[in-house]
């Protein structure tokens, strides 16, 4: 609609160092920056004995000032995670929570909530530009456990939105190891707010299973 006719895509690493770029018409280098990003952060399932985990455990980077920034890895580990596994994510938000603490009408996540928020979200009562950073979240919170790792004083802005926070990864674990004893499957994911899934079954495109 713009006109555009060009695109410059530029690739950077968490330490903000460029890895790849991508120059040329728009929709063929969009798909050309896509490969690249691909080969950099896409990662096969099948390459975990005996499929998905009972646990992944990521992180934030350091310019994630807000728990909106860094609560990403818990919707891109949905695909590697088990319903009714667990993600834990550590970031110290120093910021707070910011555009997250408006999912704290809709959580703990049952289903009438879930109804409540795609209703809201559709009239307008929730805007799209920022339901589109924590929603996914929500849903992913429906279906698995959900532990924030944090600093002491942030632990009361979870409470608002119902997220289990803890201020020690030690504490964090302690509480996996109670859930799925001692043969638990579990996975690091240092890239966690990154990683997509190599290849994506055309049935998880239908619809969110709730």
């Amino acid at each position: 609609m713009s006109g555009l006719d060009m695109s410059l895509l530029a690739m950077f690493n968490p330490d903000m160092g460029l890895i790849e770029i991508t120059a040329g018409e728009t929709i063929p280098a969009h798909r050309a920056s896509v490969a690249k990003y691909q080969d950099h952060y896409a990662f096969d399932l099948n390459k975990i004995p005996g499929g998905a985990l009972d646990v992944a455990i990521s992180g934030s980077f350091p310019g994630d000032r807000f728990f909106a920034h860094s609560c990403w890895p818990i919707a891109n580990l949905d695909y590697f995670v088990e319903d009714g596994g667990t993600i834990i994510v550590a970031t110290p938000a120093p910021g707070g929570l910011a555009h997250y603490s408006y999912a704290k009408d809709y959580t703990p996540p049952t289903r009438e909530k879930l109804g409540s928020l795609y209703e809201d979200v559709f009239y307008g009562k929730q805007e799209l530009w920022h339901a589109c950073l924590w929603l996914p979240i929500v849903e992913v919170m429906a279906r698995k456990e959900v532990i924030v790792v944090t600093e002491t004083e942030r632990l009361a802005d979870f409470e608002t939105v119902s997220i289990p926070a803890v201020d020690s990864m030690d504490n964090a674990w302690e509480v996996v190891q109670r859930k799925y004893g001692p043969d638990m499957k579990v996975g690091n994911f240092p890239y966690g707010k990154w990683i997509v899934p190599a290849e994506m079954p055309e049935k998880e495109f239908t619809g969110r299973r709730m």
